[in-house]
């Protein structure tokens, strides 16, 4: 039986290791051992371009809420970007190795913070906007950076969020669900 998609390698050997695994148990022989080392390379840079990327991201939120408070506010420079995206790493890193076990405490309060706050904006976001029918809504399409076509606006604009969702080991956490 072979398997028809990548998927389908991953639920024959169904362990939750790096995905350099699967590649030293479905390889060959004779670059089993040069494939391995290649992949389980690609995703420790996976994984640290991901960790900057998530500090980038702050970043960007923490200078946006900045921007808020005063238009005029000089956070543009290249040395206060990598500034904040070390502090954030830091920070990171430094919680994961002294704050372990306190790590489930925090993604509770985390998750608690996170369920407040969606209800507590949608609150007022319900009551304080300008309502408008329906079809508005659903049927007015805006391409607000002039990109001259909506579509094309919105695929650009959904990157962003698809880096959280997408990575060179999604197939092997999907498949731990499965």
């Amino acid at each position: 039986m072979e398997p028809q998609s990548i998927f389908g390698f991953f639920s024959i050997a169904a362990v939750a290791i790096n995905i350099d695994h699967w590649v030293s148990e479905f390889a060959p022989r004779s670059v089993e051992e040069p494939l391995s080392y290649i992949v389980g390379w690609l995703a420790l840079l996976g994984w640290v371009t991901g960790c900057t990327s998530a500090a980038q991201l702050t970043l960007t939120l923490v200078q946006g809420l900045i921007l808020l408070k005063d238009e005029n506010a000089n956070v543009g420079q290249l040395w206060q970007t990598t500034l904040f995206i070390m502090i954030f790493l830091i920070v990171a890193i430094a919680f994961n190795l002294f704050l372990a076990k306190r790590l489930p405490l925090a993604e509770g309060i985390f998750l608690v913070v996170h369920i407040v706050g969606y209800f507590a904006f949608l609150f007022v976001l319900w009551t304080m906007s300008d309502h408008v029918p329906a079809s508005q809504v659903f049927g007015t399409f805006n391409d607000g950076r002039g990109w001259g076509n909506p579509g094309l606006s919105y695929l650009v604009g959904i990157t962003t969020p698809l880096w959280c969702f997408l990575g060179p080991d999604a197939g092997a956490h999907m498949s731990e669900e499965l």
